[in-house]
């Protein structure tokens, strides 16, 4: 064998004492990728399922017509006067609403706190522009007066428009049974602090409330 086929083997040789290594290496590199997908992809297949998902609800949500978006709002749990107060008990939501679409409700905490302008019966959609800040009052020929319920917070949450209660005096008599709670107004609503029922009475009732000048009692009836 000629001295160029023997330096020619032994570069062959060389070469491939190289590669073998090099083959090791990228063999073990596909396995050690192979286990960490194995171990991601419990972790990211759930999270790409709810991501498309959600996708295809915001897909479904723009899609839909701006009259059927306008709909999507609170309804009242009960009937509620004109006038009440609102507080999250008296909202629900609807209950035909499609599973994913409970993001196209109005801001709950924008709602309570505010008054309705109308009788709303149970169920009925309360939409945003049929509340205002402050309960419509009654007229100047109405009697009423304004009873602070600062030191009984738990009056202050339970009362609203239309409920019923016994004015007293002090810890005496009570001069107006029944008498009707027109609204319950607070000056930071919905905190219950510093609220005032405003109760409407009889002119004979009211003078009987300003002469005795004690301080005035509520005893619910009826919420």
């Amino acid at each position: 064998m000629s001295a160029d086929c023997q330096t020619v083997r032994a570069r062959i040789k060389d070469l491939c004492a190289k590669i073998k290594p090099q083959g090791a290496t990228l063999a073990r590199m596909s396995v050690e990728r192979g286990t960490l997908w194995a171990r991601l992809y419990p972790l990211l297949a759930p999270t790409t399922v709810v991501l498309l998902i959600g996708l295809l609800i915001f897909a479904r949500a723009r899609s839909m017509p701006s009259s059927d978006r306008q709909a999507m709002v609170f309804q009242s749990a009960r009937e509620l006067p004109a006038r009440t107060l609102l507080r999250a008990g008296d909202l629900r939501r609807p209950r035909d609403i499609p599973l994913g679409f409970f993001w196209l409700l109005p801001d709950l905490n924008a709602m309570t706190g505010r008054y309705l302008s109308t009788l709303h019966h149970e169920g009925t959609p309360i939409l945003p522009t049929e509340l205002h800040e402050r309960p419509e009052l009654p007229d100047a020929q109405t009697p009423v007066i304004a009873v602070s319920l600062k030191d009984d917070p738990v009056l202050a949450r339970w009362l609203n428009a239309d409920s019923k209660v016994d004015v007293c005096i002090g810890d005496g008599e009570c001069i107006a049974p029944g008498a009707q709670v027109w609204a319950v107004v607070c000056e930071n609503s919905p905190d219950v602090s510093n609220c005032h029922a405003i109760v409407v009475l009889t002119r004979e009732q009211k003078q009987a409330v300003v002469k005795a000048a004690a301080k005035i009692r509520l005893v619910v009836e009826a919420l």
